[in-house]
């Protein structure tokens, strides 16, 4: 029998299908400590984060994270040009958005947001997953030319909705699967701060208790 001792809020298919082989990596099994993944299919978190919270006693003490994306774009587009926005700009808005979605956080619910625009591109700009992530994409999107500048072809693709989220997040998944089944593992998902996937896993040990 599954008893729920955590709970894990996500916007889409594409974090529901890593976390898990994100925290095997690092030492956390999710069905083993109780932790239920909740796939809302949108970013509408606060109306599914308010059932968790309890306004009187005895309070809901489960906890609860919730992993959104911070949605401030490193690119944008001009016409038909995709160009970089100022880096001081996206900085100034990144700070201020990540301390919105912060504040939203109350009692037992938690929020951790992606630092880099969202999930595909924090996996971009992270230490760990980084060439995984760029394999992948390379492999599902073989006709994109990612050879002259991947970082403005991912952001091309994210901005037209081109990007194929739930494919890429298999691939990656199941590489980390195949490489934890190896007598020495090669994948390193570092427990690094500065990571850019390091709010994800804030998120796993918070909600398993870690």
């Amino acid at each position: 029998m599954f008893f729920v001792k955590g709970v894990i809020l996500v916007e889409g298919w594409a974090e529901e299908i890593l976390l898990p082989s994100i925290a095997k990596a690092i030492n956390i099994d999710l069905t083993e400590k109780g932790v239920s993944i909740v796939n809302i299919g949108n970013t509408g978190f606060d109306h599914y984060a308010k059932i968790y919270i309890r306004q009187t006693e005895p309070f809901m003490g489960i906890p609860v994270a919730v992993i959104t994306d911070s949605d401030i774009r490193e690119y944008e587009k001009n016409g038909n040009e995709i160009i970089k926005r100022d880096e001081n700009i996206v900085e100034q808005e990144k700070i201020k958005k990540l301390e919105e979605i912060n504040k939203k956080s109350e009692g037992n619910v938690k929020y951790f947001a992606a630092p880099n625009w969202t999930l595909e591109y924090s996996l971009f700009k992270s230490q760990s997953l980084t060439m995984l992530f760029q394999n992948a994409a390379k492999e599902i999107h073989s006709g994109t030319d990612w050879d002259t500048d991947f970082e403005k072809a991912l952001a091309e693709k994210l901005i037209n909705k081109g990007f194929k989220k739930t494919d890429i997040a298999y691939h990656i998944a199941n590489a980390i699967d195949e490489d934890l089944r190896k007598e020495v593992p090669t994948i390193q998902i570092i427990d690094d701060e500065n990571d850019s996937i390091n709010y994800l896993i804030k998120a796993i040990k918070y909600a398993s208790g870690n």
